[in-house]
């Protein structure tokens, strides 16, 4: 077998998202048993995506992954610079979204690090229903993450592309799109340009 992997792109492409395969197939420990996602995001890391697996196929056998003090229990989110989980903070005795800097090299620069923590900082000091309240941010191993309030639901872009997207109410889409409005108008008054709406 060759130690590089396989040569065919296709091949190489499964093997990367097995894991995510697995992950999707297990069974996951929710508060809600929210199922809605059939795509799990792109895992944080091969460490991270592995102990996910083995915790699930290995329940009680082997310790749950964690970041920090954060004990990861699914993915819930990608974006272009991080993968959000839910966790358990077991200190605080709640859950969090906890989203964690690509570990790509490029975002393991101290810029894209300080970027964050930037991030962290700035929505830290903005209070808006309508905006998600940030519980902590740090540097664990060289992984740069922002615990967050956890806020079940679907995304906006999941929201609009539901099958009964059509029939819903116009009042409906307005509503949601004034709130939305609204905390980005209060992010924008704290100085924050909000770049990824969605």
């Amino acid at each position: 077998m060759d130690p590089r992997g396989p040569a065919n792109p296709r091949e190489r492409e499964a093997n990367r998202d097995a894991p995510e395969c697995l992950l999707a197939t297990l069974p996951s420990e929710t508060d809600a048993g929210d199922r809605r996602s059939s795509a799990p995001p792109r895992l944080q890391g091969d460490r991270v995506r592995k102990e996910l697996v083995m915790s699930r196929l290995f329940k009680g056998r082997v310790e749950t992954p964690t970041i920090g003090r954060f004990e990861i229990v699914r993915p819930i989110g990608a974006g272009a610079m991080g993968v959000v989980y839910e966790a358990r903070d077991p200190k605080l005795g709640r859950r969090v979204a906890l989203k964690v800097l690509q570990s790509t090299e490029t975002e393991r620069s101290p810029r894209a690090r300080a970027r964050m923590l930037r991030e962290a900082q700035a929505m830290a000091h903005v209070a808006h229903p309508n905006i998600v309240t940030v519980h902590d941010a740090g540097e664990v191993e060289g992984q740069v993450f922002l615990a967050m309030e956890l806020v079940r639901g679907i995304t906006l872009e999941h929201w609009m592309e539901a099958p009964d997207q059509r029939a819903r109410p116009w009042r409906e889409v307005v509503r949601v799109f004034v709130d939305a409005g609204r905390g980005l108008a209060a992010a924008h008054a704290a100085g924050i340009v909000h770049r990824d709406f969605k």
